[in-house]
């Protein structure tokens, strides 16, 4: 079957998707700062001016065992967008590893989650990786 032809797109499809996992929480069990809201914005702001565009899928429940053996959870924003030009990409991917980063460190965040769905990989950037900064 011939999609493209059915839809009457002269676009190739995308077969990859890059997603931030933003929490709700810190690893001290409090609010992040500025506020959920605030990073939320940033992770669609950064996907979409590397990718053109990005869905933001709110308010979905996170467990997640933290380093002292307790069961946590936290509301999870996830933003997502998909990758359609991956030399670009590449090339700015710079960018979305300085917000990840920052959102470590300025959110006081135990681990970074992002997920690359040409596999399904998913890579956690721990706290220890980016204290070095």
């Amino acid at each position: 079957m011939d999609i493209l032809a059915i839809l009457r797109s002269d676009k190739q499809p995308s077969i990859q998707k890059f997603s931030i996992y933003v929490p709700d929480k810190d690893k001290y069990r409090q609010p992040i700062k500025p506020s959920h809201d605030a990073w939320v914005e940033a992770a669609l702001h950064v996907l979409t001016d590397i990718n053109g565009g990005c869905t933001l899928q709110p308010s979905s429940r996170g467990v997640w065992k933290a380093t002292d053996g307790e069961f946590l959870e936290d509301d999870v924003a996830i933003v997502y967008s998909f990758i359609t030009d991956d030399e670009a990409f590449k090339a700015r991917f710079h960018e979305i590893s300085a917000f990840m980063h920052r959102f470590g460190i300025e959110a006081k965040q135990e681990s970074v989650l992002v997920e690359l769905t040409d596999g399904h990989r998913a890579y956690f950037l721990d706290e220890a990786s980016y204290q070095h900064e």
